[in-house]
């Protein structure tokens, strides 16, 4: 048999699994409000975004945003930092807790993921851009 017959197809398998792992996500951005306002966590404070996905069936991983506690803004992170967020229906987890979680969740766990009420649905855009509103409870895009 010749060697080029049996490397061909191992060469073709290779090619589909890189092409597979190169899919590149959606760059989701946006910036977190309560009362109309960015949201800035008191002192010794953290917040927590995470896109979830909404439909067990689907597989999504899990992504953390990076939050900017001087403007509210934040960038979620896609599994492989720089790829961005695949596209699907994310439930979306947003807490503020202190340093040690002493004081608990500055929203009550009103957003935490078994209960949280938001959800948004990332599609195949290169980029979006999304509003947060903990008071109105929604997720609108920018």
């Amino acid at each position: 048999m010749n060697l080029r017959h049996l490397l061909l197809p191992l060469l073709l398998g290779s090619l589909v699994l890189v092409a597979g792992c190169e899919s590149k996500g959606s760059k989701v951005t946006g910036q977190l409000l309560v009362n109309g306002k960015p949201y800035i966590a008191p002192e010794k404070a953290s917040v927590s975004i995470v896109f979830a996905s909404a439909d067990t069936n689907a597989k999504l991983p899990a992504c953390s945003a990076t939050y900017d506690n001087s403007t509210g803004n934040f960038t979620v992170n896609g599994p492989t930092r720089g790829r961005g967020i695949l596209p699907g229906k994310y439930k979306v987890a947003v807490t503020s807790t202190t340093y040690g979680g002493s004081e608990g969740d500055q929203f009550k766990d009103a957003f935490s993921l078994p209960k949280t009420p938001l959800t948004y649905e990332v599609t195949a855009a290169s980029e979006q851009s999304i509003v947060i509103d903990l008071t109105k409870r929604t997720i609108t895009a920018k």
